[in-house]
């Protein structure tokens, strides 16, 4: 998978996380989602090596 593919995928796997797990949080949707491209681009990295 290319690096934009990753962060799609890590952009769709924020989201559904941020959704299955709700409420307070001092990070948000966007930290959530931004941790979501950080792990997904991280282990695209890792498994592809």
């Amino acid at each position: 998978m290319s690096i934009i593919e990753w962060i799609v995928f890590g952009l769709i796997v924020g989201v559904v996380a941020k959704f299955v797990t709700p409420g307070p949080d001092s990070g948000g949707l966007i930290v959530t989602i931004l941790l979501g491209i950080a792990g997904a681009s991280l282990g695209g990295f890792i498994g592809r090596g």
